[in-house]
C-alpha cells in the first residue's frame, strides 16, 4: 500500500513553446501540410499562420491594444480558430463563449472585464459591440479581414493571460478560469502518443476545455485537427473520418454511446483505422469499457481524468491495464498528485479513508477572473484542489472515491452516485442513468436511481433491483428506482448533478 501523500512524475522545468511560436515554425518547416480542417475547408500551417498575422494585424490597426480582451461567440469554422489565435498573437485575452449564449449572460460576462477591445459575433451583437466601444468583427468575415500585409510580432509570454473560459463547474454559478500561454503549451506533456501523423477528429463544443485543450496540444505537435459541429449530422462525421485519414478522435461517453448506439456497425470498421481514441468530460463506466475494447480490439482506448483548472491530469488504458470503475490512471508528466484535506494539507489516502485529490503543476489556471474567494478555496500555490476524493491502489493507480457534494449519506453510509450509475449499466438492462439522493428523515438520503431502460427492455422495478444486487453491495442498492426517458446532461456531456440535487 503507497503510504505517501502524493506521487506523481516530475519532467518539470522542461523548456515549453508557446502555441504561436511552434505555428511560426511550422509555417515554413510544414508549410503545404494540412493544420486545421473544418467543414471541408483546409488551412495548411503556411495559410493558417498567415492569416493568423493577417487578423492580428487588422486588430491592431483598428486600435487594439495589448492586454485587449476579444469576447466571440464559439463556432465550428476556420474563422473561429483564426480569431482564436490572432487575438492572442495581438497581445490580447480570447474569452470564447457558447455560439447560443443569450444576450443577458454575454452582457454579464462583458461587464465583468476590464476592456473589451473586440466583440466578435453575429449581426445580434453589433448593438451591444456600439455600448463597449469595442471593435466588432462578423465572425464569418475573420479571414477576409486577415487577407492584408503585416508587420513584426512580439511572441505571446509563457506567462501571460491568454484566454479566459467561463464555465459552470458543477454549481452551476459562472466561473471565469484564467489560463496563461504556458497552460495551452502544457498539453505537449502528455502521455497519450500524439505525434506529427496523428490527424485527429474533434466533435466537440470549441469553447470546452476539451477541444481547445486537444486542438492545440496537436498544433503545437505538428499535427492535423479536424473539426466538426458536433455530432448532429454523422454523415459529415464518417466523411471526414474517410476523407482525411483521421487515426484518432477524442469524445465525451455520451458522444461514444451515441456514435455506438446509432451507427456501431460502421463505427467498428474503423478499428484498423484509429491508433487510439480518447475519452474525456466524465468517467466511462467499467462495463462499457470492456465493450468498447472488444468491439475495437486494436485501438488504444485511453479514459482521461481532467479539469479546466488544471488541463490534463491522469490518463486511464484500459485496454491495456483492464476495465476499472474507480482507476483514473497515474500522472502525466509535470504532475504530482497529492492526498489532502480541505485546506491542501497532505494525508495518507487509502480506500477505506480517501481524501481530497490535490494536483501540483507549473501550468495550471493562474485563477477565477475576479473571485479572489473561489480561488482561494481551490488554488494553493502550485496545488489546485480538486472536489474528487481518491486513493492510490497497490498497483499505483489512482483511484476515484467520488466527489465532494455528489455523495450521497444514507443511514450513515457514503455512497458515491456513480458506483451505482455504473453498476446500472453493468446490468445490460439500462442504457443511461443518474443516481443521486432524495431527502428521507430517516435516512437522510434515500439512494434513488431514475434509468432510461434499453429498447425493447420493459421497466420492472424488483428485476432491476435484483439484477444490481449482483453489483453492489446492500447498502447501496437503490431503495428508489424510477424510468425515465432521459438523463438530463450539461452542454460537455456530463451528468447535470445540479438538477438533480435539487429534486425533493
Amino acid at each position: 500500500m503507497i503510504k505517501s501523500g502524493h506521487i506523481g512524475y516530475a519532467r518539470r522545468g522542461a523548456k515549453l513553446k508557446t502555441l504561436h511560436e511552434c505555428l511560426a515554425e511550422y509555417s515554413v518547416s510544414l508549410k503545404n501540410k494540412p493544420a486545421i480542417i473544418v467543414k471541408r475547408e483546409i488551412l495548411t500551417y503556411g495559410e493558417l499562420y498567415t492569416a493568423i498575422c493577417g487578423f492580428g494585424e487588422y486588430l491592431r490597426s483598428s486600435g487594439f491594444r495589448k492586454g485587449d480582451f476579444a469576447v466571440c461567440r464559439s463556432s465550428a469554422t476556420l474563422d473561429y480558430w483564426v480569431a482564436y489565435f490572432g487575438v492572442q498573437i495581438a497581445g490580447g485575452v480570447f474569452v470564447p463563449l457558447e455560439k447560443d449564449v443569450a444576450e443577458p449572460q454575454m452582457r454579464n460576462v462583458i461587464k465583468s472585464l476590464d476592456k473589451i477591445g473586440a466583440l466578435i459575433g453575429g449581426k445580434q451583437d453589433e448593438q451591444l459591440s456600439r455600448e463597449t466601444g469595442s471593435i466588432f468583427v462578423p465572425a464569418s468575415e475573420v479571414i477576409k479581414l486577415s487577407d492584408r500585409p503585416y508587420g513584426e510580432f512580439e511572441m505571446p509570454e509563457l506567462d501571460a493571460l491568454g484566454q479566459i473560459l467561463f464555465t459552470t463547474g458543477t454549481t452551476g454559478a459562472a466561473k471565469g478560469v484564467m489560463l496563461s500561454n504556458k497552460y495551452i503549451a502544457s498539453g505537449t506533456r502528455s502521455e497519450i502518443p500524439h505525434s506529427r501523423d496523428t490527424v485527429m477528429l474533434l466533435p466537440t463544443p470549441t469553447n470546452h476545455v476539451l477541444s481547445v485543450g486537444r486542438g492545440t496540444t496537436l498544433l503545437i505537435r505538428g499535427a492535423t485537427v479536424v473539426f466538426t459541429d458536433g455530432l448532429a449530422d454523422l454523415g459529415e462525421f464518417y466523411y471526414a473520418l474517410s476523407e482525411y485519414g483521421v487515426n484518432a478522435t477524442t469524445l465525451t461517453p455520451s458522444a461514444l454511446n451515441y456514435i455506438i448506439a446509432l451507427t456501431g456497425e460502421e463505427f467498428v470498421k474503423y478499428d484498423d483505422k484509429f491508433v487510439f481514441i480518447e475519452i474525456g468530460g466524465e468517467k466511462l463506466p467499467a462495463s462499457r469499457q470492456r465493450e468498447f475494447a472488444e468491439l475495437m480490439p486494436h485501438v488504444r482506448f485511453f479514459n482521461m481524468y481532467a479539469s479546466t483548472e488544471t488541463s490534463e491530469i491522469c490518463y486511464y488504458e484500459f485496454s491495456r491495464y483492464g476495465a476499472s470503475d474507480v482507476r483514473i490512471g497515474k500522472p502525466s508528466a509535470g504532475n504530482i498528485i497529492h492526498f489532502t484535506d480541505e485546506n491542501c494539507v497532505d494525508k495518507v489516502a487509502t480506500k477505506e479513508n480517501p481524501w481530497f485529490i490535490a494536483v501540483e503543476s507549473e501550468t495550471h489556471m493562474l485563477g477565477y477572473w475576479k473571485d479572489e474567494a473561489a480561488t482561494k478555496k481551490v488554488l494553493f500555490g502550485d496545488k489546485v484542489l480538486m472536489s474528487d476524493y481518491g486513493y492510490t491502489d497497490d498497483e499505483g493507480f489512482i483511484c476515484l472515491a467520488g466527489r465532494a457534494g455528489d455523495v450521497i449519506i444514507s443511514g450513515g453510509h457514503k455512497i458515491n452516485p456513480t458506483d451505482v450509475e455504473s453498476a446500472a449499466i453493468a446490468t445490460g438492462l439500462v442504457e443511461d442513468c443518474v443516481c443521486f439522493g432524495s431527502p428521507d428523515e430517516t435516512f437522510g438520503k434515500l439512494v434513488t436511481l431514475h434509468v432510461v431502460m434499453k429498447e425493447g427492455v420493459p421497466f420492472d422495478f424488483v428485476t432491476l433491483k435484483n439484477a444490481l444486487s449482483k453489483h453492489l453491495e446492500g447498502f447501496k442498492n437503490p431503495q428508489i428506482i424510477a424510468q425515465t426517458d432521459k438523463v438530463m446532461r450539461r452542454p460537455n456531456g456530463k451528468i447535470d448533478r445540479k438538477f438533480y440535487s435539487q429534486i425533493k
